[in-house]
């Protein structure tokens, strides 16, 4: 058994759990026609994901969520 096995077993838990939490941002970016947000919130989560596991991945779809509906919000709310 290699020393870096359980390294390598974490990190790709966590890009699993990275890409499950990812899903939230990602409907909702593509549901609101930000798809370039969506997909870097969704990379942002597997990142995330594979460095900070549940947490990381957790914290990374509210800020990517919350940079979907902000944008989202102050568009609506723009004057033009």
């Amino acid at each position: 058994m290699d020393k870096w096995q359980g390294v390598i077993t974490a990190a790709k838990v966590g890009a699993l759990i990275g890409a499950g939490t990812g899903l939230v941002p990602l409907a909702f970016g593509l549901f609101h026609k930000q798809k370039r947000k969506a997909l870097a919130a969704f990379a942002g989560c597997v990142v995330a994901g594979v460095v900070g596991g549940l947490y990381g991945a957790i914290a990374g779809a509210g800020v990517g969520l919350g940079n979907i509906l902000r944008t989202k919000k102050s568009a609506k709310h723009s004057p033009s």
